[in-house]
């Protein structure tokens, strides 16, 4: 009697293809969200040299107002959601220390994943 193995290769293949898509969704959604914390990275940055480039223009606003009228100039151009500025100051006369915040959102449905992400930035 010679045993029948129809069909238990199908169940191996079936099996691998569900693994390599559960890889790809997540390497997906894991290169998303480190570019999207390089952009807010790179925004944060350029937001706190036009501080220090305003302030060092002799703007007699605070940095806090200054901050806030910079805000509403460009926030509309990048497509960060719920961005927050965390923290704005002015370390020892001369370095501004900016922190932003912006939720990450999967960009795969089925990875139902949200992240707060922060980054600071000084410039002198």
């Amino acid at each position: 009697m010679v045993r029948d193995e129809t069909g238990s290769a199908i169940i191996w293949f079936v099996f691998l293809v569900v693994l390599l898509c559960l890889i790809v969704l997540t390497l997906a959604s894991s290169i998303h969200q480190y570019l999207f914390a390089r952009e807010l990275t790179d925004f944060t940055e350029q937001f706190a040299i036009a501080i220090k480039t305003r302030l060092q223009l002799g703007a007699e606003s605070s940095v806090a107002s200054l901050a806030a009228t910079l805000i509403s100039e460009v926030a509309p151009q990048y497509s960060f959601d719920f961005l927050q500025l965390k923290q704005i100051s002015l370390e020892s006369g001369e370095t501004v220390k900016v922190v932003f915040c912006a939720q990450w959102n999967s960009p795969v449905a089925s990875l139902d994943a949200s992240r707060r992400i922060c980054e600071m930035a000084l410039a002198r």
